[in-house]
């Protein structure tokens, strides 16, 4: 059970960026380090089809205390358009969270990121939104800042 995120010896992945309430899998490493990935990870199902010698799969869940609330920072990147930090902002709101600060910018190949500071909630509000976040067609990532994690 993962009751910390910020344990030296978890790893959460950058491919699938996962939060507590997700779906999780876990790999342990020959140094002994958890490495933490989304059940359904596009990566993970690819190199099932390579044998991973110094991975060990192992089950895994959350233990996170829903009582705790702190800030977070979310980062989305998504195909730049018209409307869409509306979009996105409407999804906050209607989960009652506040916004303290949000940045965006534009990239290369029609890509633009945004970085959005949302006031002090729990996990499972938390976690609500990244889901309903994930699911809008503009949105290619989502993850969070590891400097804000618990």
């Amino acid at each position: 059970l993962i009751d910390d995120v910020q344990n030296p010896l978890i790893k959460m992945s950058n491919c699938c960026s996962p939060i507590p309430g997700d779906k999780i899998t876990g790999y342990i490493h020959d140094d002994k380090e958890i490495e933490i990935h989304l059940y359904e990870c596009l990566k993970l199902s690819r190199n099932k089809k390579q044998p991973q010698s110094n991975k060990i799969p192992i089950d895994v869940a959350w233990k996170i205390s829903k009582k705790i609330k702190r800030p977070h920072t979310i980062n989305i990147l998504v195909i730049d358009g018209t409307g869409i930090l509306f979009q996105i902002t409407k999804i906050i709101k209607a989960a009652g969270v506040a916004i303290i600060n949000s940045e965006t910018s534009a990239r290369k190949n029609k890509e633009a990121n945004i970085r959005i500071k949302l006031d002090s909630v729990n996990w499972p509000v938390f976690h609500k939104i990244v889901e309903k976040l994930r699911t809008l067609k503009f949105v290619k990532k989502i993850w969070e800042d590891p400097t804000q994690r618990i």
